[in-house]
């Protein structure tokens, strides 16, 4: 005797589908219904989650630049056996000629971000500097900083 198992596979398959479609009519009306809270303590507006993400843009673009004169800073001390200045650091013509790796544009966004940045040798006011920090502040407040290897 032969067992049909067409009709428990079809009813399978149907169940199937319909739980996938269930789910993405959930996905899509929990996503875009005007039914939320909105005095919710959780729920953000619009706006804030813009400016969420666009501050977390601004600190993965500070990281970022950071990390590129971080590496033009090693680099540059392996060829001469020391750090640049301050002076040096903040000399755009400078930059452009001795850490062609790392653009000056960047350097001004690191500089100018709100918060403050720096760039600190050591020690203070030198002209063969052994060490340095440099730090930006973030959006949250927190500090961001590499320092010499060295």
């Amino acid at each position: 005797m032969k067992l049909n198992n067409r009709g428990a596979l079809d009813g399978i398959v149907i169940l199937l589908i319909v739980l996938v479609f269930g789910m993405v009519g959930y996905i899509l009306y929990d996503n875009f219904s005007d039914n939320k809270d909105s005095d919710s303590k959780t729920a953000q507006s619009s706006d804030e989650q813009i400016q969420s993400i666009k501050d977390r843009n601004a600190d993965l673009i500070a990281r970022t630049n950071i990390n590129a004169i971080h590496g033009q800073l090693e680099a540059f001390h392996e060829n001469n056996n020391r750090y640049p200045s301050e002076s040096e650091f903040y000399n755009g013509q400078w930059l452009a000629t001795n850490l062609p790796g790392a653009p000056t544009d960047s350097i001004k966004y690191v500089v100018d971000r709100s918060g403050g940045s720096t760039y600190s040798a050591t020690p203070k006011d030198c002209s063969k500097c052994t060490d340095y920090v440099i730090s930006v502040i973030l959006s949250n407040g927190s500090e961001y900083r590499k320092q010499s290897l060295n």
